[in-house]
């Protein structure tokens, strides 16, 4: 293993907040005594799309490209299933790589939370840093596709700080397929020790402009 590989392993922040399926039987012990939940739920008022934004979102079944209007910003969108019960983080050299996790809603559905997730790198030069760094305001406006140019568009709305030794698998602050409020989760890390551990997470939400 290369030099540079190992620091990028040892410096970058992956996902790691676990699905539970809400239909599964739960011990006792499994459950966190921490109450969590995402932002309001509440749907927005209906706006009008934006320029470059379609009137109706399209459910994309193969995102490829992530967005960030009126800042000439495009990212790559790669799909992503669980690895050892999380949704994937984008390869751990590709800072500016967004993964969708590809088992639960769709680009575009009209209810539920889009799983995304990019990198921090600890010492800066991802998509992570520069979200924890106040790079959108509320009210930016995220727009994702597919190669065919089924697009959907979503408007940023709120942000939730979490620390990862709290996090409740059975809450709905990443995980949730029924949100009446149709919205995306962006996660990423945060919260550096010296030694390059990521201690917490940003969640980003946007919600669906429908």
């Amino acid at each position: 293993m290369s030099a540079i590989v190992l620091v990028l392993l040892l410096t970058v922040g992956l996902v790691f907040l676990n699905y539970r399926n809400k239909h599964d039987v739960h011990s006792p012990a499994a459950t966190s005594t921490i109450t969590q939940s995402a932002p309001s739920s509440e749907s927005p008022a209906p706006v009008p799309p934006p320029p470059g934004c379609p009137d109706k979102p399209a459910e994309v079944t193969h995102p490829t490209k992530f967005e960030v209007m009126g800042k000439d910003q495009t990212f790559k969108v790669i799909s992503v299933g669980l690895v050892d019960g999380a949704a994937e983080a984008p390869p751990p050299n590709e800072g500016y790589t967004i993964a969708w996790w590809e088992d639960g809603p769709k680009i575009g559905s009209q209810q539920g939370k889009v799983v995304l997730s990019s990198h921090t790198f600890q010492y800066g030069g991802a998509l992570g840093n520069d979200l924890n760094n106040g790079a959108w305001d509320k009210g930016q406006i995220i727009k994702i596709s597919d190669d065919a140019g089924n697009a959907a568009c979503y408007t940023y709305a709120d942000k939730l700080h979490i620390k990862v030794a709290d996090y409740d698998p059975d809450s709905d602050i990443l995980y949730d397929h029924e949100d009446p409020r149709p919205r995306f989760a962006l996660v990423v890390c945060s919260d550096y020790t010296l030694r390059g551990e990521a201690l917490g997470r940003m969640i980003y939400y946007a919600d669906l402009i429908k």
